[in-house]
């Protein structure tokens, strides 16, 4: 059995305690004595005789009694706290030298810093693994050191900051002023090993396979071959791991770390198949879509699929990436989709949505703000088919705020806006059942563009556009996009010829299709395709009446000289690219966004222009920009980076808060990282 050692007080303390019990115990007697003097009987009558005979011997004794305790009582307690003052100084010199001597021991470098950020003190940790800090350098030094702009006082963690091979973890005492350095280098190391061996996972597909089957000649199957074997020694050099299942379509697979080598590259397969079209006269492009997920692989699969759809939604050549939290990067879009020769997707989709419209009851039409011909066509065309079905059925306008082109075209043939629409205000969602109410959403794929953006979290939708998909398109059950076609308008009028009933549209719906057709088409000069004509043809056919058109979308002569006032402003960004920018010179007016995509199509009219952008308010706080390109200059990404979007050909976008000079300057710059940029 162990025996615990007994402690012994100093004697100090133990004077303190005896005085103290001394004292107590004198108290104690005196109050006995009080209680005895009272008693006058036997010895108490004789110590009381004594007292009052001599009271000053006995006030001596008595005051004696308690002044020598009592006082030794006091000198005992100061000696003691003295003593233990003493004590604690040395216990915390101890302490003090012990943390210290531990920190220089420590693999965690520290250091300490005063009120002017300046370095008082480091211990030797740090200055192994920073050997240039210096006493009294600056916290700004440590943070070029580091590489890091963070103010390091006001934070309390941060990681992954890197001096030459080493990583660190910096944690921020801020009461004390004390930084210190975790090195996490293995940690770290360990964690880029994880990631760079982490699978990603794509799809590869080859746009125009049909056109390269088509292909009466021999070639076809030489350009399917050279496809094919560039594709394969991509994969080689790049180690991927790439496997044809069918056709026109691969799977591929390769690691994260050598999945960083193509985004650092930028996907140059996509210019090095652009480039064997050249060849073989004929265009030939590929889409990609690519996605990595560290949890599962069959998300990772499902989520390259979409990225693949979004590729092919926005017209092909290009490379898109998509992670679980649906971020979505593009490369590439650098040519011009490609018509599609084979009508099989545009039968599948008539087919797909008449069964979707058969199982509703009611059907809800729209297309996008401020809707313009091929909007309001396209949505009347899908409201015949609706109502050749038997459904509730309504087109979502606007009571106001409708261009002048629509009006026109519904007073020429004497309606009204009540008798094939609804106002979306007047609208009572909780009147309509979730189970057999459908959305039909046409000439745009944005949530952010539709008349009515709670239908789409209330009701199922299917999509209909021409537009190129974006990062955050509408996740329809059914969503036919193809970006090739002239209008939304000839994609429902190929719809209506392919659906099982036998649909007559009335001379006004015709008229109005066709009128977007056309100008979307710019009288069919623009992305205008054999399919395009037949379904003007088949509009025809149904009565759509060309001198209506004529009528409704000629300009009148101010509309005329305003536009001719703002051509003239245009201006150069380099000749030698036939870029102009023209802006609006009247800064107080408000334009139309089909005013500023009018001046846009008719500056590409002059010889030396291959693209244009134009520049000028749509309201008091939004600034509009329309861009067109005659050339293989897609001014859809130029838009995107601006928060737009469109065709390759033909873009736009809205920036608000700004002034025309700062819309300018921004259009500049991006400009400039596409030209200077390529050129430096």
């Amino acid at each position: 059995m162990i025996q615990k050692s007994k402690k012994t007080l100093p004697a100090i303390v133990q004077v303190k305690y005896y005085s103290f019990a001394l004292l107590l115990s004198i108290n104690i007697l005196s109050i006995i004595f009080v209680v005895l003097y009272n008693i006058n009987s036997g010895i108490f009558a004789s110590i009381k005789t004594f007292i009052l005979s001599s009271p000053f011997v006995f006030s001596t004794l008595f005051i004696g009694f308690f002044l020598i305790p009592t006082g030794m009582t006091f000198v005992a307690i100061h000696l003691a706290q003295r003593y233990y003052m003493k004590e604690i100084h040395s216990l915390e010199d101890r302490v003090r030298c012990s943390s210290t001597d531990a920190l220089d021991h420590f693999s965690i470098g520290a250091l300490s810093y005063d009120e002017d950020k300046l370095i008082r003190w480091m211990n030797k940790s740090l200055m192994t693994y920073i050997p240039t800090l210096q006493l009294h350098d600056s916290l700004t030094q440590v943070n070029n050191m580091l590489d890091t702009t963070i103010d390091l006082t006001s934070i309390t963690k941060i990681e992954a900051l890197q001096y030459h091979e080493t990583v660190f973890t910096l944690h921020h005492d801020v009461k004390n002023k004390i930084i210190y350095f975790e090195n996490t280098t293995q940690s770290f190391r360990l964690q880029e090993r994880y990631r760079d061996s982490q699978l990603v996972f794509g799809y590869v597909f080859v746009d125009n396979y049909d056109l390269i089957q088509s292909r009466e000649d021999r070639y076809g199957q030489d350009i399917m071959s050279a496809i094919q074997k560039s594709l394969n020694n991509w994969a080689r050099t790049n180690d991927i791991y790439l496997r044809r299942y069918s056709s026109e379509r691969f799977v591929a697979m390769t690691t994260f770390k050598n999945f960083q080598r193509l985004l650092d590259e930028k996907f140059t397969i996509l210019e090095e198949i652009r480039s064997l079209g050249k060849e073989f006269n004929i265009q030939t492009t590929i889409s990609i879509g690519f996605s990595s997920d560290e949890d599962s692989f069959q998300e990772s699969a499902r989520l390259a699929w979409e990225a693949l759809e979004l590729s092919q939604g926005r017209g092909g050549d290009q490379v898109v990436i998509k992670d679980k939290q649906n971020n979505v990067q593009f490369f590439g879009g650098q040519t011009n989709p490609i018509e599609r020769q084979t009508r099989v997707r545009a039968k599948a989709a008539a087919s797909s949505l008449h069964t979707l419209m058969q199982s509703a009851k009611t059907i809800f039409i729209m297309g996008h703000l401020a809707p313009d011909l091929d909007s309001f066509g396209a949505a009347l065309g899908m409201y015949r088919i609706a109502k050749a079905m038997g459904k509730q059925t309504a087109i979502i306008l606007p009571r106001s705020g409708l261009n002048d082109e629509i009006i026109r075209l519904i007073d020429a043939f004497d309606l009204t806006l009540d008798d094939f629409s609804i106002d979306p205000e007047t609208i009572n969602l909780t009147n309509y059942k979730q189970n057999d109410t459908l959305v039909l959403v046409v000439d745009t794929n944005s949530p952010k563009l539709v008349q009515l953006a709670s239908l789409l979290d209330y009701f199922p939708v299917a999509v209909i556009d021409h537009h190129r998909k974006s990062g955050d398109s509408i996740d329809g059950i059914i969503t036919y996009v193809e970006p090739y076609a002239s209008s939304t308008c000839e994609l429902v009028t190929e719809i209506l010829i392919y659906q099982p009933l036998k649909i007559e549209l009335t001379v006004f719906e015709a008229t109005v299709m066709l009128a977007g057709m056309m100008l979307d088409s710019k009288n069919f000069t623009h992305r205008t395709s054999v399919r395009t004509f037949d379904a003007a043809a088949t509009l025809r056919q149904m009565g759509a009446d060309s001198i209506v058109i004529k009528d409704t979308i000629k300009d009148d002569l101010n509309d005329y000289l305003q536009k001719a006032a703002v051509i003239q402003n245009g201006r150069f960004y380099d000749s030698n690219y036939g870029i102009v920018i023209a802006v609006d010179p009247e800064s107080n007016m408000i334009r139309t966004r089909k005013f500023l995509a009018q001046v846009a199509d008719r500056l590409l009219n002059f010889g030396d222009v291959d693209t244009s952008f134009v520049i000028g308010f749509i309201d008091e706080n939004t600034i509009g920009i329309s861009a067109r390109s005659t050339s293989d200059t897609n001014v859809q990404l130029m838009m995107e980076t601006l928060g737009g979007g469109g065709h390759f050909n033909v873009a736009a976008t809205q920036l608000k808060d700004c002034t025309l000079i700062e819309a300018k300057q921004q259009l500049l710059t991006i400009l400039d990282q596409k030209y200077k940029g390529e050129n430096a």
